[in-house]
């Protein structure tokens, strides 16, 4: 899943279709790369989170065409029509992050990230909130990391101790 989601941070759509069989050759489902490029455009936009849906579907297209099994999982869960938004994001939040925080500050950013962010992304049921707190251990692709620069080229960057 993790390689899923940095080659969609990337923008690397070739990556990210290989990134996607090799997820549903282990096991994830049709559901949870959904879910999960869906979640993504919180963090990159939405053109990067409907290119990489796109890149699903034409994977999902080769593996129909090559006949290999893909699951589809379960589908998010429908909203009752009396649903709190406000109040379960804010449950959420709570679950994710081991306390509520409230951005007094920024009212408005903080009724987003409650009612929208917290309660859309991670309240449908396709990924648990209890896998949210993982740290993903696998990169991005397995290719060598090239040596960090500084953003001047090969100018080492200052000493923090003046």
């Amino acid at each position: 899943m993790s390689a899923i989601a940095c080659n969609e941070a990337k923008a690397d759509y070739v990556a990210l279709a290989e990134a996607i069989d090799n997820g549903l050759d282990a096991g994830l489902t049709v559901s949870q790369v959904k879910e999960a490029l869906s979640h993504l455009y919180a963090y990159t936009g939405f053109p990067r989170s409907l290119n990489a849906l796109g890149t699903l579907q034409k994977v999902l297209e080769q593996r129909q065409s090559e006949g290999k099994a893909t699951e589809e999982g379960i589908e998010a869960s429908p909203l009752p029509s009396n649903y709190n938004a406000l109040a379960q994001g804010t449950e959420v939040q709570t679950k994710v992050s081991g306390r509520a925080f409230d951005y007094a500050f920024s009212p408005a950013e903080d009724y987003y990230l409650k009612a929208e962010f917290y309660r859309f992304l991670y309240s449908v049921g396709v990924i648990p909130v209890s896998r949210l707190k993982k740290r993903a251990k696998e990169p991005c692709s397995s290719k060598p990391r090239a040596k960090a620069m500084s953003p001047m080229g090969s100018v080492p960057p200052r000493s923090s101790t003046l």
